[in-house]
């Protein structure tokens, strides 16, 4: 890409799986509590169920749908653009979804529900 490229051998592959469990481990409390926000039902425990459900279902249809989707694109284009392409897009994703929490709408409302903003 830039005519840089990692080396490829046992330590930086297992550095990269270290790193993407660490990322995904930290991506996982917010996004759980963000949907736990969202979920209106009567009481905490259909709260609670309601959002173990939606969650379990967007990890099994990902868990489907990324692996094919990432091997017809690692056979359209190559391997390294496809990771780079993925990666900067979830930076993107992840700081767009920031700056919905310091939009000054949702703020107030979050503040009128007693629910708090952010990664935690």
């Amino acid at each position: 890409l830039f005519g840089w490229r990692v080396p490829q051998n046992d330590a930086t592959c297992w550095i990269g799986v270290v790193l993407i469990g660490i990322g995904c481990s930290f991506s996982l409390i917010p996004v759980f509590k963000r949907v736990l926000l969202y979920a209106r039902h009567d009481c905490e425990e259909q709260r609670q169920l309601a959002t173990a459900g939606v969650f379990s279902m967007a990890f099994s249809l990902g868990s489907f749908f990324g692996p094919t989707v990432g091997g017809v694109l690692c056979q359209v284009a190559s391997t390294q653009l496809v990771y780079a392409v993925c990666g900067v897009s979830l930076a993107i994703l992840g700081v767009l979804v920031q700056a919905v929490d310091l939009a000054p709408g949702f703020r107030a409302r979050l503040a009128r529900d007693g629910a708090s903003a952010g990664f935690l």
